[in-house]
């Protein structure tokens, strides 16, 4: 929260309105695509190695720095804390790939749109299936997130984390 609070002070010392956004991701698919990223760039001959890509998920979900960046809840409370509700945006990334997700968020920042490529390459694509134990032990990790954003944002969470709801 500190570093919200400072970063607010700087732009309003300097006239600037302060306009947070929020993209939130399925915290397994999230967690999934930097592990997959991560062994495309360190273990490229293992991206298709099922069992290495679910040691690496059980590494990995419970990293401190991973946490950070999944625990929407605690970013949610942080930036409320810290600035006004109205100019807080919450997006989901799974809604980025459309123009109307795209257009709420440039509309709330003050931006001309920006055209939605949906045909840009996945720089981290599936090659493996993530056995439900695996991805079961993940989801109940981030049970207290799934709940949190589901109480906020209702259906639409759901919704777009439908896979991952339905393990809990």
């Amino acid at each position: 929260m500190n570093e919200f609070s400072t970063i607010k002070r700087i732009f309003e010392s300097n006239s600037i309105v302060v306009k947070p956004v929020l993209i939130m991701r399925d915290p397994f698919e999230r967690i999934w695509s930097e592990v997959r990223m991560n062994i495309k760039n360190k273990y490229p001959d293992q991206k298709n190695n099922e069992e290495f890509v679910c040691v690496k998920l059980l590494e990995t979900y419970r990293l401190k720095g991973v946490e950070e960046k999944t625990r929407y809840e605690r970013m949610i409370k942080n930036l409320e804390n810290v600035f006004d509700n109205q100019n807080i945006h919450y997006e989901f990334s799974e809604n980025l790939y459309s123009q109307q997700g795209l257009d709420r968020i440039t509309n709330h920042l003050g931006m001309l749109s920006v055209i939605v490529d949906v045909n840009s390459p996945n720089p981290s694509p599936k090659m493996t299936v993530v056995p439900n134990e695996v991805k079961q032990e993940i989801v109940n990790f981030y049970k207290d997130t799934y709940i949190s954003i589901f109480d906020k944002f209702g259906d639409d969470a759901k919704v777009l984390w439908n896979e991952s709801f339905k393990l809990l």
